[in-house]
């Protein structure tokens, strides 16, 4: 029993203190192994989750880029669309101006032309004609016309001039002069004078009142619906 109690008995407790810190730091060991495999869980599920949001903002970024892309691309094509139909628009217009401009040369040269060949077919005889229809029309002029003629004449000391671009036989003088009084009044004092810038024709003029029956106004006339009408194909 000494011997157990002197021999033995340090050697068991010095076996159970060895067990025993054995057995800490195999507690010791499986506990840091537990927290490296717990820190190791926790490190691969932050890697996972810094891989997903990685490859979902480059998906996004993809995705945005892409966008962006499709948008840069439809403004470039409504651009190439819109400069187009601008192009097209001013092609138009300048093509619409340039016709209106031909058309109203080719007036202006056709309402020369015709004045010209009426200029060097003029003569007395083409004159009394002209006023022999005037003569003929004299009754479709409109009474106001007359009476303003007749009251600016009345007020001028000149009274009413009959113009013309070829003198006048006498006899057509005074056929003229009577219809006009018939007219305008017979207290109104007329003259006659030779305008050669008429064309062919006649004009009762007083104080800017004037009635006319010329070839100019037929001219002029012309020139005008000439105008009207390439004025209504350029708004059309």
């Amino acid at each position: 029993m000494l011997m157990k109690k002197f021999l033995y008995g340090p050697i068991i407790k010095a076996m159970d203190e060895r067990e025993a810190r054995i057995a800490e730091r195999m507690r010791q060991a499986d506990a840091a192994i537990e927290r490296a495999e717990r820190e190791e869980r926790t490190h691969r599920a932050l890697t996972d989750e810094l891989k997903k949001a990685r490859e979902t903002m480059m998906h996004e970024a993809a995705e945005e880029a892409e966008q962006h892309r499709r948008r840069l691309m439809e403004q470039a094509r409504a651009d190439v669309e819109a400069a187009e139909r601008n192009w097209r628009a001013a092609i138009e217009r300048e093509k619409t101006a340039f016709l209106r401009q031909l058309r109203e040369l080719a007036g202006r040269e056709t309402v020369e032309i015709a004045r010209k060949t009426l200029r060097e077919l003029a003569d007395s005889e083409l004159e009394e004609r002209v006023i022999r229809r005037f003569i003929e029309r004299i009754g479709t002029i409109e009474d106001a016309h007359w009476a303003q003629l007749a009251q600016y004449g009345a007020d001028s000391e000149q009274g009413i001039s009959i113009a013309s671009a070829f003198a006048l036989r006498p006899e057509l003088s005074e056929e003229l002069a009577l219809l006009v009084r018939q007219k305008a009044g017979s207290d109104i004092p007329i003259t006659f004078e030779r305008d050669e810038a008429l064309l062919t024709g006649i004009e009762l003029r007083s104080a800017g009142v004037k009635i006319a029956w010329s070839m100019d106004d037929h001219i002029d006339s012309l020139q005008q619906s000439l105008a009207e009408i390439v004025e209504r194909e350029a708004v059309s």
